[in-house]
């Protein structure tokens, strides 16, 4: 398991790859901020309801898979959640219809410290930082850069400030 899911890892710090997509499930769905589901997911969101958020996007993204923010809400609220397989597997999801989704690049590489490994936090803000013109001018790359620098500090480190990339 491991070792599949190291490869997934792999395959995801590499970069753009070419995807089938299902006619379903464009990987360019546009969100529609007046579908219920979302609205109660960003509200969840607000009030940092993770379990709402994870329940409320959930049912956005088995309406429209290609949702990508759908699924990186998703990631973001099961990592909160400390369930670090589901995290994975939604931000796998996101960054196979996208896989240059900053926010879930930055997301991704936050859990990956959660979990200690930095190294993969590491590559992914080095992906990053090719995304965001060397570091200037791109909120996620800065913020990953924080916690990787306070993680490597042993200082604590908070991510959730209601900004960012998907706010």
């Amino acid at each position: 398991m491991r070792l599949l899911h190291g490869l997934a890892v792999a395959a995801l710090l590499a970069g753009p790859a070419l995807a089938a997509f299902p006619e379903d499930e464009n990987p360019f769905t546009t969100p529609d901020a007046t579908d219920p589901d979302r609205q109660a997911g960003m509200a969840a969101w607000e009030a940092q309801d993770w379990d709402g958020v994870v329940a409320s996007f959930t049912a956005v993204a088995a309406a429209a898979p290609g949702d990508v923010e759908a699924w990186t809400r998703i990631g973001y609220g099961e990592r909160k959640r400390g369930r670090f397989d589901a995290a994975l597997a939604a931000y796998d999801r996101a960054l196979t219809l996208d896989p240059d989704y900053v926010p879930a690049l930055e997301y991704l590489g936050v859990a990956f410290l959660s979990m200690d490994r930095p190294g993969d936090a590491a590559a992914l803000l080095a992906r990053l930082d090719a995304l965001c013109e060397a570091g200037e001018g791109c909120a996620e790359r800065n913020e990953l850069d924080a916690a990787l620098t306070a993680y490597r500090l042993g200082e604590p480190w908070d991510d959730w400030s209601g900004e960012g990339g998907l706010d």
